[in-house]
């Protein structure tokens, strides 16, 4: 599957909020360097929003701290930190260490998306972390592919309730909090 096969599964909307520009992706990426193709065409299309009320991409645009790329993704990094630093286990080492999970997405259950990064950016395959549990769950596949094949139940993520992603696969677009 690819970025086409998800635009065909589920609809970007009709005036998406907070489109990244060329100068939003830079920024990150001098931070942590090149960020996969496919997230960026995700982005230019979708923007900030929710998918089927569960499922949130991180945006380096978003003015809402929890959304946004880089801030967003502090806690999420700082919390796994901590609980490997007190002894809990992790199969993965963390964002910057070499072939650290970096987020890029999160649940309204607090599970954690990231890319394994392994390879080439546009190879990185997707980690789901369970909130709350150190269970973590591997996918050989990119950012959307990843959505595409969740979304169309090709496969299964056994860390998101069994009621998502629900009948119908809808994005809602998220405008920045005042």
């Amino acid at each position: 599957m690819s970025s086409n096969m998800l635009l065909k599964i589920l609809l970007p909307p009709p005036n998406p909020v907070e489109i990244p520009t060329a100068e939003d992706f830079d920024a990150v990426e001098r931070q942590v360097g090149t960020l996969p193709d496919d997230y960026k065409v995700f982005l230019t299309h979708f923007g900030t929003g929710i998918i089927n009320r569960f499922l949130w991409v991180l945006n380096p645009a978003s003015a809402n701290q929890h959304l946004n790329f880089l801030r967003g993704g502090e806690p999420i990094l700082k919390a796994l930190k901590e609980l490997k630093s007190d002894g809990e286990y992790s199969p993965y080492p963390l964002y910057p260490e070499a072939g650290g999970l970096l987020p890029f997405g999160k649940t309204d259950n607090g599970d954690a998306l990231f890319w394994l990064r392994v390879g080439e950016p546009n190879q990185w395959p997707v980690i789901v972390n369970a909130a709350r549990d150190p269970d973590y769950e591997k996918f050989d596949c990119g950012m959307t592919d990843f959505l595409a094949d969740i979304l169309t139940r090709h496969t299964r993520c056994s860390i998101f309730p069994k009621s998502f992603p629900g009948e119908a696969s809808i994005f809602l677009p998220t405008p920045p909090k005042p």
